[in-house]
Protein backbone atom coordinates (compact mmCIF):
# COMPACT_ATOMS: atom_id res chain seq x y z
CA UNK A 1 0.00 0.00 0.00
CA UNK A 2 0.91 3.42 -0.29
CA UNK A 3 2.87 4.97 2.49
CA UNK A 4 0.96 5.81 5.11
CA UNK A 5 -0.87 9.16 5.47
CA UNK A 6 0.02 9.29 1.65
CA UNK A 7 -2.47 11.94 -0.56
CA UNK A 8 -3.25 10.40 -3.56
CA UNK A 9 -2.51 12.91 -6.20
CA UNK A 10 -4.98 10.88 -8.75
CA UNK A 11 -4.62 11.41 -12.48
CA UNK A 12 -5.85 10.62 -15.73
CA UNK A 13 -3.58 9.80 -18.28
CA UNK A 14 -4.77 8.18 -21.20
CA UNK A 15 -0.92 6.40 -22.15
CA UNK A 16 0.26 4.26 -19.98
CA UNK A 17 4.21 3.43 -20.81
CA UNK A 18 5.98 -0.01 -18.58
CA UNK A 19 9.17 -0.91 -18.18
CA UNK A 20 9.70 -4.11 -18.47
CA UNK A 21 12.52 -5.99 -16.37
CA UNK A 22 11.65 -5.53 -12.60
CA UNK A 23 8.30 -3.89 -13.63
CA UNK A 24 6.37 -6.49 -15.10
CA UNK A 25 8.61 -9.55 -14.90
CA UNK A 26 10.78 -10.31 -12.15
CA UNK A 27 13.79 -11.53 -14.77
CA UNK A 28 16.28 -11.04 -12.14
CA UNK A 29 17.81 -14.47 -12.08
CA UNK A 30 18.31 -14.79 -16.36
CA UNK A 31 19.95 -11.17 -16.12
CA UNK A 32 22.47 -11.97 -13.87
CA UNK A 33 23.26 -15.41 -14.70
CA UNK A 34 23.89 -13.80 -18.63
CA UNK A 35 26.30 -10.89 -16.48
CA UNK A 36 27.88 -13.96 -14.73
CA UNK A 37 28.12 -16.05 -17.82
CA UNK A 38 29.81 -13.21 -19.89
CA UNK A 39 32.12 -11.98 -17.33
CA UNK A 40 33.15 -15.67 -16.71
CA UNK A 41 33.83 -15.98 -20.53
CA UNK A 42 35.92 -12.74 -20.70
CA UNK A 43 37.80 -14.23 -18.42
CA UNK A 44 37.03 -11.03 -15.70
CA UNK A 45 36.33 -11.60 -11.98
CA UNK A 46 32.59 -11.93 -11.33
CA UNK A 47 30.59 -9.74 -8.94
CA UNK A 48 28.75 -10.45 -5.96
CA UNK A 49 25.00 -10.70 -5.98
CA UNK A 50 24.56 -7.26 -4.66
CA UNK A 51 26.85 -5.36 -7.16
CA UNK A 52 25.14 -8.00 -10.33
CA UNK A 53 21.62 -6.26 -9.01
CA UNK A 54 23.27 -3.01 -10.22
CA UNK A 55 22.77 -4.33 -13.67
CA UNK A 56 18.70 -4.67 -13.34
CA UNK A 57 17.65 -1.62 -15.66
CA UNK A 58 20.42 0.08 -17.75
CA UNK A 59 21.29 -0.54 -21.19
CA UNK A 60 23.73 -3.48 -21.63
CA UNK A 61 26.35 -1.62 -22.91
CA UNK A 62 26.40 1.05 -20.08
CA UNK A 63 26.86 -2.02 -18.08
CA UNK A 64 29.60 -3.49 -19.14
CA UNK A 65 31.08 -0.36 -20.65
CA UNK A 66 30.64 2.52 -17.76
CA UNK A 67 29.68 0.25 -14.84
CA UNK A 68 32.52 -2.25 -15.70
CA UNK A 69 35.22 -0.41 -17.50
CA UNK A 70 34.93 -2.48 -20.60
CA UNK A 71 36.60 -1.25 -23.97
CA UNK A 72 34.22 -0.37 -26.95
CA UNK A 73 35.55 -4.03 -28.18
CA UNK A 74 34.85 -6.01 -25.31
CA UNK A 75 31.81 -4.76 -24.83
CA UNK A 76 30.38 -5.93 -27.74
CA UNK A 77 31.74 -9.14 -27.13
CA UNK A 78 30.00 -9.61 -23.51
CA UNK A 79 27.33 -8.31 -24.94
CA UNK A 80 27.03 -11.12 -27.63
CA UNK A 81 27.98 -13.74 -24.87
CA UNK A 82 25.07 -12.34 -22.34
CA UNK A 83 22.90 -12.90 -25.42
CA UNK A 84 24.12 -15.87 -26.17
CA UNK A 85 23.29 -17.10 -22.44
CA UNK A 86 20.08 -15.09 -22.03
CA UNK A 87 18.85 -16.30 -25.89
CA UNK A 88 20.14 -20.08 -25.99
CA UNK A 89 20.80 -21.09 -22.49
CA UNK A 90 17.41 -21.01 -20.72
CA UNK A 91 17.91 -17.23 -19.27
CA UNK A 92 15.05 -16.04 -20.62
CA UNK A 93 13.04 -18.50 -19.40
CA UNK A 94 14.34 -17.94 -15.86
CA UNK A 95 11.45 -15.24 -15.12
CA UNK A 96 8.44 -14.81 -13.69
CA UNK A 97 5.68 -12.28 -13.59
CA UNK A 98 5.07 -10.17 -10.46
CA UNK A 99 1.99 -10.96 -9.00
CA UNK A 100 -0.67 -8.45 -9.64
CA UNK A 101 0.63 -7.28 -12.75
CA UNK A 102 -1.50 -9.06 -15.52
CA UNK A 103 -4.49 -8.03 -13.47
CA UNK A 104 -3.51 -4.67 -13.91
CA UNK A 105 -2.80 -4.60 -17.37
CA UNK A 106 -6.21 -6.17 -18.05
CA UNK A 107 -8.18 -3.48 -16.09
CA UNK A 108 -6.27 -0.45 -17.58
CA UNK A 109 -7.66 -2.25 -20.60
CA UNK A 110 -10.82 -2.30 -19.86
CA UNK A 111 -10.31 1.64 -19.22
CA UNK A 112 -9.24 1.82 -22.60
CA UNK A 113 -5.87 3.22 -21.85
CA UNK A 114 -3.33 2.84 -24.44
CA UNK A 115 -0.52 0.57 -22.76
CA UNK A 116 3.50 0.76 -24.26
CA UNK A 117 6.58 -1.12 -23.57
CA UNK A 118 9.35 1.17 -23.03
CA UNK A 119 12.57 -1.03 -22.15
CA UNK A 120 16.12 -1.32 -22.41
CA UNK A 121 15.77 -4.93 -23.68
CA UNK A 122 16.27 -5.90 -26.77
CA UNK A 123 13.43 -6.28 -29.00
CA UNK A 124 13.20 -9.82 -29.50
CA UNK A 125 14.24 -9.99 -26.20
CA UNK A 126 11.35 -8.11 -24.91
CA UNK A 127 8.97 -9.43 -27.28
CA UNK A 128 9.48 -12.89 -26.42
CA UNK A 129 9.49 -12.41 -22.56
CA UNK A 130 5.66 -10.98 -23.71
CA UNK A 131 4.90 -13.79 -25.88
CA UNK A 132 6.24 -16.37 -23.16
CA UNK A 133 3.94 -14.90 -20.26
CA UNK A 134 0.94 -14.25 -22.50
CA UNK A 135 1.46 -10.32 -22.22
CA UNK A 136 2.17 -8.96 -25.54
CA UNK A 137 -2.25 -8.49 -26.00
CA UNK A 138 -2.37 -5.97 -24.01
CA UNK A 139 0.62 -3.46 -25.69
CA UNK A 140 -0.28 -1.22 -28.40
CA UNK A 141 3.31 -0.81 -28.98
CA UNK A 142 6.57 -2.61 -28.07
CA UNK A 143 9.20 0.03 -27.78
CA UNK A 144 13.19 -1.46 -27.16
CA UNK A 145 16.63 -1.02 -27.62
CA UNK A 146 19.09 -1.14 -30.64
CA UNK A 147 22.60 -0.84 -30.54
CA UNK A 148 22.63 2.56 -33.75
CA UNK A 149 20.03 4.78 -32.58
CA UNK A 150 17.84 3.29 -28.98
CA UNK A 151 20.68 3.29 -26.23
CA UNK A 152 18.95 5.05 -23.41
CA UNK A 153 15.84 4.63 -21.80
CA UNK A 154 15.70 8.43 -22.95
CA UNK A 155 16.26 7.01 -26.60
CA UNK A 156 13.63 4.34 -26.40
CA UNK A 157 11.09 7.11 -25.18
CA UNK A 158 12.14 9.18 -28.13
CA UNK A 159 10.97 5.98 -30.30
CA UNK A 160 7.80 5.56 -28.38
CA UNK A 161 6.82 9.82 -28.88
CA UNK A 162 7.72 8.99 -32.89
CA UNK A 163 5.53 5.82 -33.11
CA UNK A 164 2.61 6.99 -30.69
CA UNK A 165 2.49 11.07 -30.72
CA UNK A 166 2.46 11.06 -27.02
CA UNK A 167 1.73 14.65 -26.12
CA UNK A 168 3.44 14.71 -22.15
CA UNK A 169 0.29 15.38 -20.33
CA UNK A 170 -1.45 12.34 -21.48
CA UNK A 171 1.71 10.32 -20.18
CA UNK A 172 2.95 8.51 -17.38
CA UNK A 173 6.09 5.76 -17.31
CA UNK A 174 6.29 3.65 -14.82
CA UNK A 175 9.02 1.58 -13.82
CA UNK A 176 11.59 0.56 -10.84
CA UNK A 177 14.58 2.59 -11.44
CA UNK A 178 15.87 5.61 -11.66
CA UNK A 179 16.56 5.57 -15.43
CA UNK A 180 13.12 4.83 -15.68
CA UNK A 181 11.61 7.98 -13.78
CA UNK A 182 14.14 10.46 -15.52
CA UNK A 183 13.59 9.25 -18.67
CA UNK A 184 10.04 10.05 -17.97
CA UNK A 185 10.69 13.44 -16.27
CA UNK A 186 13.02 14.75 -19.50
CA UNK A 187 9.59 14.33 -21.55
CA UNK A 188 7.57 16.00 -19.35
CA UNK A 189 5.39 12.67 -18.85
CA UNK A 190 4.14 11.56 -15.23
CA UNK A 191 6.13 8.79 -13.49
CA UNK A 192 5.31 6.02 -10.95
CA UNK A 193 8.11 4.00 -9.25
CA UNK A 194 7.52 0.34 -8.08
CA UNK A 195 8.97 -0.83 -5.09
CA UNK A 196 8.49 -4.70 -6.31
CA UNK A 197 11.59 -4.54 -8.51
CA UNK A 198 15.21 -3.74 -8.25
CA UNK A 199 15.47 -0.13 -6.90
CA UNK A 200 14.88 1.07 -3.84
CA UNK A 201 12.46 4.11 -2.80
CA UNK A 202 15.20 6.20 -1.83
CA UNK A 203 16.60 5.80 -5.68
CA UNK A 204 13.10 6.56 -6.98
CA UNK A 205 12.32 9.20 -4.73
CA UNK A 206 15.73 11.23 -4.97
CA UNK A 207 14.76 10.41 -9.13
CA UNK A 208 11.98 12.75 -8.61
CA UNK A 209 8.80 9.78 -8.91
CA UNK A 210 5.19 11.63 -8.73
CA UNK A 211 4.32 8.45 -7.26
CA UNK A 212 5.68 5.25 -5.41
CA UNK A 213 3.76 1.55 -5.64
CA UNK A 214 4.04 -0.65 -3.05
CA UNK A 215 1.85 -2.64 -4.98
CA UNK A 216 0.31 -3.05 -8.59
CA UNK A 217 -3.30 -2.38 -7.01
CA UNK A 218 -1.91 1.19 -5.92
CA UNK A 219 -1.61 2.32 -9.49
CA UNK A 220 -5.22 1.95 -10.20
CA UNK A 221 -5.86 4.05 -6.84
CA UNK A 222 -3.31 6.68 -7.98
CA UNK A 223 -4.62 6.96 -11.65
CA UNK A 224 -7.90 7.14 -10.40
CA UNK A 225 -10.52 7.00 -12.93
CA UNK A 226 -12.98 4.13 -13.79
CA UNK A 227 -13.72 2.11 -16.46
CA UNK A 228 -17.12 4.35 -17.45
CA UNK A 229 -14.78 7.14 -17.06
CA UNK A 230 -11.68 6.05 -18.58
CA UNK A 231 -12.45 5.85 -22.59
CA UNK A 232 -10.29 8.55 -23.20
CA UNK A 233 -8.44 8.64 -26.76
CA UNK A 234 -5.37 5.89 -27.88
CA UNK A 235 -2.41 6.43 -30.07
CA UNK A 236 0.33 4.57 -32.33
CA UNK A 237 0.03 1.33 -32.87
CA UNK A 238 -3.30 1.78 -31.01
CA UNK A 239 -5.32 4.90 -32.44
CA UNK A 240 -5.19 8.43 -31.66
CA UNK A 241 -8.80 9.05 -31.47
CA UNK A 242 -11.70 8.52 -29.27
CA UNK A 243 -13.79 6.77 -31.89
CA UNK A 244 -16.08 3.97 -30.44
CA UNK A 245 -15.32 1.25 -32.44
CA UNK A 246 -11.62 1.00 -33.69
CA UNK A 247 -8.32 1.77 -33.29
CA UNK A 248 -4.75 1.89 -35.41
CA UNK A 249 -2.73 -1.19 -35.06
CA UNK A 250 0.70 -1.28 -36.62
CA UNK A 251 0.81 -4.35 -38.45
CA UNK A 252 4.18 -6.39 -37.60
CA UNK A 253 5.69 -8.91 -40.10
CA UNK A 254 3.48 -12.25 -38.94
CA UNK A 255 -0.38 -10.35 -39.23
CA UNK A 256 0.60 -10.60 -43.03
CA UNK A 257 -2.30 -13.15 -43.18
CA UNK A 258 -5.33 -10.43 -42.69
CA UNK A 259 -3.53 -8.31 -45.58
CA UNK A 260 -3.16 -11.39 -47.92
CA UNK A 261 -6.93 -12.55 -46.91
CA UNK A 262 -8.34 -8.99 -48.01
CA UNK A 263 -6.59 -8.60 -51.71
CA UNK A 264 -7.27 -12.40 -52.27
CA UNK A 265 -11.12 -11.42 -51.80
CA UNK A 266 -13.04 -10.59 -54.62
CA UNK A 267 -15.69 -8.95 -52.51
CA UNK A 268 -13.49 -6.65 -50.95
CA UNK A 269 -11.39 -5.62 -54.00
CA UNK A 270 -13.91 -5.41 -56.64
CA UNK A 271 -13.85 -1.92 -56.77
CA UNK A 272 -10.07 -2.17 -58.04
CA UNK A 273 -11.11 -4.51 -60.74
CA UNK A 274 -10.29 -1.58 -63.88
CA UNK A 275 -6.97 -2.12 -62.75
CA UNK A 276 -6.53 -5.72 -61.78
CA UNK A 277 -9.28 -7.82 -63.87
CA UNK A 278 -11.67 -9.87 -64.01
CA UNK A 279 -11.93 -9.47 -59.75
CA UNK A 280 -9.70 -6.91 -58.43
CA UNK A 281 -8.00 -9.04 -56.31
CA UNK A 282 -3.33 -8.35 -56.04
CA UNK A 283 -1.87 -10.68 -57.72
CA UNK A 284 1.44 -11.13 -55.48
CA UNK A 285 -0.06 -10.31 -52.82
CA UNK A 286 2.74 -12.18 -50.71
CA UNK A 287 5.29 -10.09 -52.15
CA UNK A 288 3.32 -7.48 -52.40
CA UNK A 289 3.01 -7.22 -47.90
CA UNK A 290 6.98 -8.02 -47.81
CA UNK A 291 7.55 -4.74 -49.58
CA UNK A 292 4.62 -2.57 -47.66
CA UNK A 293 6.31 -3.63 -44.41
CA UNK A 294 10.24 -2.95 -45.66
CA UNK A 295 9.03 0.25 -47.23
CA UNK A 296 6.32 1.58 -45.59
CA UNK A 297 6.34 0.44 -42.03
CA UNK A 298 8.54 2.73 -39.55
CA UNK A 299 8.36 5.44 -42.53
CA UNK A 300 6.23 8.27 -41.10
CA UNK A 301 5.38 10.99 -41.84
CA UNK A 302 6.41 10.64 -45.97
CA UNK A 303 4.40 6.61 -45.31
CA UNK A 304 1.91 5.36 -43.32
CA UNK A 305 0.17 2.37 -43.06
CA UNK A 306 -2.09 0.88 -40.64
CA UNK A 307 -4.69 -1.92 -40.09
CA UNK A 308 -8.21 -0.95 -38.40
CA UNK A 309 -8.74 -3.28 -35.36
CA UNK A 310 -11.95 -3.45 -33.36
CA UNK A 311 -11.57 -2.76 -29.42
CA UNK A 312 -14.18 -5.37 -28.52
CA UNK A 313 -12.37 -8.47 -29.62
CA UNK A 314 -9.15 -7.15 -31.16
CA UNK A 315 -10.71 -8.40 -34.86
CA UNK A 316 -9.23 -6.89 -38.19
CA UNK A 317 -11.35 -5.09 -40.09
CA UNK A 318 -9.80 -3.10 -42.54
CA UNK A 319 -6.79 -0.74 -43.42
CA UNK A 320 -5.52 2.43 -44.07
CA UNK A 321 -2.73 4.64 -45.77
CA UNK A 322 -1.19 7.88 -47.01
CA UNK A 323 1.56 8.66 -49.01
CA UNK A 324 3.40 11.76 -50.25
CA UNK A 325 2.96 12.83 -53.79
CA UNK A 326 6.20 14.86 -54.66
CA UNK A 327 4.50 16.06 -58.00
CA UNK A 328 1.36 16.96 -56.37
CA UNK A 329 2.51 18.36 -52.75
CA UNK A 330 0.25 16.37 -50.52
CA UNK A 331 -0.53 13.20 -49.41
CA UNK A 332 -2.75 10.89 -51.51
CA UNK A 333 -4.67 8.59 -49.14
CA UNK A 334 -6.44 5.09 -49.04
CA UNK A 335 -8.83 2.75 -46.72
CA UNK A 336 -10.23 -0.26 -47.07
CA UNK A 337 -13.00 -2.01 -45.09
CA UNK A 338 -12.80 -5.97 -45.42
CA UNK A 339 -16.48 -6.80 -47.46
CA UNK A 340 -18.00 -8.87 -44.30
CA UNK A 341 -17.31 -5.58 -42.09
CA UNK A 342 -18.81 -3.09 -44.46
CA UNK A 343 -21.82 -1.36 -43.31
CA UNK A 344 -21.18 -0.74 -39.59
CA UNK A 345 -19.92 2.85 -39.59
CA UNK A 346 -15.81 1.58 -40.02
CA UNK A 347 -15.33 3.63 -42.79
CA UNK A 348 -16.41 6.90 -41.29
CA UNK A 349 -14.42 6.16 -38.00
CA UNK A 350 -11.24 4.93 -40.39
CA UNK A 351 -10.88 7.74 -41.90
CA UNK A 352 -11.12 9.98 -38.57
CA UNK A 353 -8.24 7.80 -36.63
CA UNK A 354 -6.66 8.35 -40.32
CA UNK A 355 -7.12 11.81 -39.97
CA UNK A 356 -6.16 12.16 -36.29
CA UNK A 357 -2.95 10.40 -37.50
CA UNK A 358 -1.77 12.38 -39.75
CA UNK A 359 -2.89 15.96 -38.65
CA UNK A 360 -1.91 15.68 -35.12
CA UNK A 361 0.98 13.45 -35.07
CA UNK A 362 2.83 13.92 -38.56
CA UNK A 363 2.02 17.17 -38.70
CA UNK A 364 1.41 16.67 -42.56
CA UNK A 365 -0.57 19.72 -44.51
CA UNK A 366 -3.61 17.81 -46.73
CA UNK A 367 -4.79 14.45 -47.06
CA UNK A 368 -5.97 13.51 -51.42
CA UNK A 369 -8.13 11.32 -52.33
CA UNK A 370 -9.95 10.50 -56.10
CA UNK A 371 -13.00 8.35 -56.84
CA UNK A 372 -14.61 7.88 -59.85
CA UNK A 373 -17.91 9.53 -59.99
CA UNK A 374 -20.06 6.20 -60.01
CA UNK A 375 -18.72 5.13 -56.43
CA UNK A 376 -21.06 7.56 -54.70
CA UNK A 377 -20.84 5.07 -51.30
CA UNK A 378 -17.04 6.50 -50.80
CA UNK A 379 -18.01 9.97 -51.85
CA UNK A 380 -20.64 10.38 -49.01
CA UNK A 381 -17.98 8.60 -46.62
CA UNK A 382 -15.21 10.55 -47.03
CA UNK A 383 -17.37 13.99 -46.90
CA UNK A 384 -19.68 12.26 -43.75
CA UNK A 385 -15.88 12.36 -42.24
CA UNK A 386 -15.14 16.00 -43.20
CA UNK A 387 -13.50 15.95 -46.39
CA UNK A 388 -14.46 18.47 -48.98
CA UNK A 389 -15.33 18.29 -52.92
CA UNK A 390 -11.89 19.99 -54.85
CA UNK A 391 -13.45 19.52 -58.16
CA UNK A 392 -14.20 17.00 -61.09
CA UNK A 393 -12.47 16.30 -64.16
CA UNK A 394 -13.34 13.29 -66.68
CA UNK A 395 -15.88 11.24 -64.25
CA UNK A 396 -13.26 11.85 -61.30
CA UNK A 397 -13.73 13.39 -57.97
CA UNK A 398 -11.22 15.08 -56.14
CA UNK A 399 -11.51 14.94 -52.78
CA UNK A 400 -9.16 16.69 -49.92
CA UNK A 401 -8.89 17.98 -46.40
CA UNK A 402 -5.76 20.06 -45.25
CA UNK A 403 -4.35 20.47 -41.20
CA UNK A 404 -5.95 23.63 -41.32
CA UNK A 405 -9.35 22.63 -41.64
CA UNK A 406 -9.84 19.38 -39.71
CA UNK A 407 -8.07 20.97 -35.91
CA UNK A 408 -10.05 24.10 -36.77
CA UNK A 409 -13.76 21.51 -36.44
CA UNK A 410 -13.12 21.98 -32.68
CA UNK A 411 -12.38 18.74 -31.71
CA UNK A 412 -11.04 18.56 -28.26
CA UNK A 413 -9.29 16.30 -25.73
CA UNK A 414 -7.03 14.31 -28.53
CA UNK A 415 -3.26 13.75 -27.85
CA UNK A 416 -0.64 16.17 -30.17
CA UNK A 417 2.94 15.15 -31.18
CA UNK A 418 5.35 15.12 -29.19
Amino acid sequence: MPEKGTVLKKKQYSVILFDLDGTLTDSGPGVMHGFEYAIRKMGREVPDGEQLRRFMGPPLQESFGRMLGYSEEDTARAVSLYREYYFSRGGIRENTVYPGVEKLLAELRQRDKTLAVATSKSTDGAEAVLEQFGLRKYFDLVAAADERDRITKEDVLQYACGRCGISPESAVMIGDRHYDIRAAKAFGFGSVGVLWGYGSREELEEAGADYIAERPEDILEWLGDSPEKGKTERTGAGSLSAEKDLRLYVPRSEDGWFYLKMMSDPATMAYNAPWFPPDGCIPDAGEEWGRLQENWIGHEPLRFYAYLQRKADGAFVGDVNYHYNPDRGWWDMGIVIYAPERGKGYGTQGLRLLMDRAFRTDGIARLHNDFETTRGAAVRIHKKAGFREAGREDGIVRLEITREEYLGRGRSGLPGSC
